[in-house]
């Protein structure tokens, strides 16, 4: 009778093998990344935090000031609203990005609101040189939905949007991830914004921006996966 192959290969191996000293083999595991929880009271304007930046087009980079409701960008009197919906000049426009975090990967979540036209904004994966602001996203929060801006150093074009009602005067909580081509975005909870087609994917500094009109930013917290 032919002894079972199995049994064989049993029978031919050393004896160390299955030996009780022989030591278990262990593989070693990859250290996998943890997520950074980074969070920014608006309501206080950490400033040591934050670096003030301006797009090219405008003179200076704005102003913010700290009111009871958050931060605020600062208006000049007597502006009238046509310029302020224009921006003409940079007027009513402040916009300033976290110091020292450059990601391309990240989910934003800020509390924002606005009066009459204003537009508060999330700067996404922004660029900067000295200062002045280059290719950049834009998620711009008004009252009428949002829309998601692409800035390639010239001039800005749309990447998505979604119409919906928005109330003034009311602070809003507005989620945004960005992963990859991806782009989710959450207002309130409810998702009402998502492409998966952005085409610039480099990393770059998180910010705020505000103009049009009055905005507000109560709080901002950054997520993202350390490498």
């Amino acid at each position: 009778m032919k002894m079972p192959l199995v049994l064989l290969a049993l029978v031919l191996l050393t004896p160390a093998v299955f030996s009780a000293d022989c030591p278990p083999v262990t593989v070693a595991k990859a250290a996998l990344p943890a997520p950074v929880h980074l969070t920014y009271d608006l309501t206080t304007w950490p400033q040591e935090s934050f670096l003030m930046a301006r797009e090219e087009r405008f003179p200076t980079a704005g102003e913010f000031y700290v009111t009871d409701r958050g931060l605020r960008n600062r208006i000049p009197d007597g502006v009238e609203d046509k310029d302020l919906i224009a921006a003409k000049d940079g007027v009513g426009v402040a916009s300033a990005i976290v110091r020292d975090l450059s990601l391309a990967d990240v989910r934003v979540d800020c509390s924002m609101a606005f009066e009459a036209k204003g537009a508060p904004s999330v700067l996404l994966r922004a660029q900067l040189q000295d200062g002045v602001l280059g290719k950049m996203y834009s998620l711009v929060l008004y009252d009428k939905g949002l829309n998601l801006w692409f800035f390639n150093g010239e001039k800005w074009a749309k990447a998505a949007f979604s119409q919906f009602d928005v109330e003034a005067g009311k602070a809003h909580d507005v989620r945004v991830m960005m992963k990859g081509k991806r782009c989710w975005v959450a207002v309130d909870g409810d998702v009402m914004l998502e492409t998966r087609e952005l085409e610039f994917t480099e990393a770059g500094a998180i910010g705020i921006w505000a103009g049009e009109g009055p905005c507000t930013f109560g709080d901002m917290r950054v997520r993202y996966m350390s490498r």
